[in-house]
């Protein structure tokens, strides 16, 4: 109960930590300040208080190490948090250049977007050089990805199921259970590069798949940067009807952001052969996607139910595929 409380009221409403740390380096003097794990919902009182203290300091750069925003499922939450924390990251801009790396809060295209308009320079497994004459090289890792040493070991569930008459490659439930892709890793047993499947780029993937019940998700990945460690790929996913989103076939981006109209109309019933296909053209400074999604034992429909492009900087123009995504129920599938 003391933890909660710590978590749910004392940090995020009274409590500020500093340490102060000098680093002797070969480089010119620097001052920093590094924030991490602010967790933003709303404008506090802790808030102005921080930016006081970093005005006062008087930064050449702000670090942000992850977790700027309280991530949540409900779309509506989530855009006040990230309202309030793009507000913030304005002010702090204007003290000092910021430059982030995401944590695990920070994942949704919007979020990246809308908090590098808000001056957020974002450093995914790069390099840069800053200070006077660029003598300090800034390292930024993006850990999306990977398995962190002191929690629990999730084991892949996919494997090939008989069932439906045949061989199918899926996964079934079990207890516990979390989000798992089975992606197409070019260099599994050690570090992929950006060539081979991570060079895909204009695709077009068709797959058929079967799910259990209402509350199964299931779905197609490309454009996936997943196994060089960056959460930033296109989905065409079907979602489970919650937060007032239907239960459809629906286009989603990682890492950047999609417009245009991004659902199919297509509820799945359960216990029938379902056909997805998705397409993705690259063009100049445009991403564009294409999808649609139509019983396996009826003709492929003439027309695209879903058709959304990505104009961001930070579109997705190459990358692997993964063939399911189970939030919480058995699926199989069978790839075209």
């Amino acid at each position: 109960m003391l933890g909660l409380a710590d978590a749910c009221w004392l940090e995020p409403q009274i409590l500020l930590l500093r340490t102060d740390v000098r680093i002797d380096l070969p480089a010119p003097l620097l001052r920093t300040i590094q924030l991490s794990d602010l967790h933003i919902t709303r404008d506090r009182p802790l808030l102005h208080r921080l930016l006081d203290e970093v005005r006062a300091a008087r930064p050449a750069v702000i670090l942000v190490s992850g977790d700027l925003i309280r991530d949540v499922p409900d779309p509506e939450t989530l855009d006040r948090h990230l309202a309030a924390t793009a507000a913030f990251m304005a002010s702090l801009r204007q003290i000092a250049p910021i430059i982030a790396v995401q944590g695990h809060s920070e994942y949704q295209g919007p979020v990246i977007t809308r908090l590098d308009q808000a001056g957020v320079q974002w450093l995914s497994n790069e390099g840069r050089r800053i200070g006077p004459g660029g003598g300090i090289l800034l390292l930024g890792l993006n850990t999306q990805v990977g398995e962190d040493e002191l929690t629990h070991r999730w084991k892949n569930p996919f494997r090939p199921l008989h069932r439906l008459g045949g061989w199918q490659y899926g996964a079934q439930r079990s207890d516990p259970f979390r989000n798992f892709y089975s992606h197409w890793d070019p260099s599994p047993a050690g570090m992929a590069d950006e060539g081979g499947p991570l060079a895909w780029s204009g695709v077009d993937v068709v797959c058929d798949t079967w799910i259990d019940d209402e509350e199964v998700g299931t779905g197609l990945t490309v454009h996936s940067r997943y196994v060089l460690g960056e959460d930033r790929m296109y989905r065409l996913r079907r979602v489970r009807p919650e937060h007032g989103e239907p239960g459809s076939f629906v286009l989603v981006a990682h890492g950047t952001t999609l417009t245009g109209d991004l659902h199919t109309g297509v509820e799945p019933s359960p216990k029938r052969w379902y056909r997805m296909r998705l397409r993705t053209v690259v063009e100049p400074k445009v991403v564009r996607l294409l999808a649609r999604v139509w019983p396996a034992d009826s003709p492929e429909p003439r027309q695209w139910q879903a058709q959304a492009e990505d104009r961001s900087r930070f579109r997705v123009e190459a990358g692997t595929v993964a063939r399911v995504d189970l939030p919480c129920a058995t699926a199989a599938e069978v790839p075209q």
